[in-house]
């Protein structure tokens, strides 16, 4: 049995990308919106894709050339797995971007790109780098004992939103804060006991959307 996760559509609206579980085996797959069968992109390529969206899903780049995914060697340690190129929408050699890294989003104008780097004994930090990876910078450092996860752009790139909490899955209690993509001071934008998660912005940048309870269940 297959299990899909983590859709996201391109950018012109023509295809869909997701993951999809089968058999302790994910790969990275493409169904077009006009129909058509779907596409296995990294079958046989010889890498391990991650299997679930703890930290952040998978992310089509601005012009829909390129899929972004966690991923390694199989027989890399999943704690030193960066991220992954994927030739979209029809797939090709794929190709490795950042060492030690997950979560990423690329910026709307496709300059700049922000992900996290797990450290399950420092904690996570938050960067920003150009598209192709250069001129890395933290602007949200590690503290031992938090997560940040699942980092996302304000519509006009001045802010970077992410999860901020103790747990790895985000289980109670996780907030959403934000930080200066430039780099400053991160500060609470959701406050609850409970969770609030998956921030993602409107457009206009007028709302937030995210995942959220009342009772931290």
């Amino acid at each position: 049995t297959s299990r899909e996760a983590s859709p996201a559509i391109s950018p012109d609206g023509k295809f869909v990308a997701y993951l999809a579980s089968e058999e302790d085996r994910t790969d990275v797959w493409v169904q077009f919106v006009g129909g058509g069968p779907a596409m296995n992109l990294t079958a046989g390529r010889g890498l391990e894709i991650q299997s679930q969206a703890t930290v952040g899903g998978r992310e089509i780049s601005p012009d829909g050339s390129s899929i972004a995914v966690r991923a390694g060697p199989r027989d890399q340690a999943y704690s030193q797995r960066g991220v992954w190129l994927i030739p979209a929408p029809l797939g090709g050699p794929p190709r490795k971007l950042l060492d030690r890294a997950a979560g990423l989003r690329w910026s709307a104008d496709g300059k700049t790109i922000v992900y996290m780097r797990p450290d399950p004994a420092r904690g996570d930090a938050i960067l920003v780098a150009r598209a192709d990876g250069t001129e890395e910078r933290v602007i949200v450092a590690p503290t031992r004992g938090l997560h940040f996860h699942k980092p996302t752009w304000s519509h006009d790139s001045a802010w970077v939103y992410f999860n901020h909490g103790l747990m790895p899955n985000n289980d109670a209690p996780t907030e959403i804060w934000r930080a200066p993509s430039t780099g400053g001071p991160a500060e609470r934008v959701v406050a609850t006991q409970g969770v609030a998660r998956d921030p993602e912005l409107t457009p206009d940048g007028s709302g937030l959307i995210y995942a959220g309870d009342q009772s931290g269940g």
